[in-house]
């Protein structure tokens, strides 16, 4: 004795319908993660950008200036003009003449400006 199952058409119809219902799920979740991925690279490079123009931890050029350091064209190194002192990886809580002051007492700078 055999036994066929019959499945009425409108229910291999609602399979199907359920089935393609969320592979376009899946494919509007792929699509909303790339979307999201690159807006998250865009946001991501902005910031890098922001942080490099506003150029945080970096001295003001005049300040460096006027404790002795002129820039090096490399990084954020910046060089005595006189005792030839080269700092960098400046910080905001690193002081531009406290480092000179205390790394070359008797650069003829410092000694200028220190009676």
């Amino acid at each position: 004795m055999s036994i066929l199952a019959e499945f009425p058409n409108n229910t291999l119809s609602n399979v199907s319908n359920k089935y393609n219902s969320m592979a376009n799920s899946v494919k509007s979740l792929y699509k909303k993660k790339e979307g999201s991925q690159n807006l998250a690279t865009t946001i991501n490079r902005i910031q890098t950008l922001i942080k490099l123009v506003k150029g945080p931890g970096v001295h003001p050029v005049g300040y460096m200036s006027t404790v002795g350091f002129e820039y090096t064209g490399n990084g954020d190194t910046a060089r005595c003009k006189d005792c030839g002192l080269e700092v960098s990886n400046w910080t905001l809580d690193m002081n531009p003449f406290t480092i000179h002051s205390k790394s070359q007492p008797n650069c003829p700078f410092i000694r200028s400006i220190i009676p």
